[in-house]
């Protein structure tokens, strides 16, 4: 199953959220595969901040160039998970219907994921550290959604 994160230019948030949930899950990749999009992306590399905050847990994510909706064409039933709720609601205006924030999917009473875009790299740090708290919970909510 794959499944998508969606930020506004991928470059931050969705970027980070793809590879802590596929390189923590990477044995079970015949099973779930995250992918990401932005909604407007408007860079072809990952931000400077998220490449320095993913590098400080051992991963790489230099090298990675942002994709837009009309590069990754998601079907209507696929699972979408963005994160704010302007972009939760944006993608359900297009007729997409199993869009959720992270955090509502994960079970969260707050929905939004600060964009860390033009702050420092400590707000880069903290969103990269909440969206990494939710992948075991995410990882669950997907088994109960695939058995569905």
């Amino acid at each position: 199953m794959i499944f998508y994160f969606v930020c506004t230019g991928n470059t931050c948030r969705s970027p980070m959220a793809e590879v802590l949930f596929n390189e923590k899950y990477k044995d079970i990749k015949e099973m779930f595969q995250a992918e990401s999009f932005g909604l407007f992306p408007d860079s072809s590399v990952a931000n400077k901040n998220s490449v320095k905050v993913m590098e400080e847990l051992g991963y790489i994510l230099l090298g990675f160039t942002p994709s837009s909706i009309e590069d990754k064409k998601p079907e209507p039933d696929d699972l979408i998970l963005t994160m704010t709720v302007d972009q939760r609601n944006y993608l359900r205006a297009m007729d997409y219907k199993n869009v959720y924030t992270l955090k509502e999917f994960a079970g969260e009473e707050s929905f939004n994921i600060e964009d860390p875009y033009g702050q420092n790299i400590e707000i880069y740090r903290n969103v990269r550290n909440e969206i990494d708290s939710l992948k075991e919970t995410l990882y669950y909510r997907l088994v109960e959604w695939d058995q569905s």
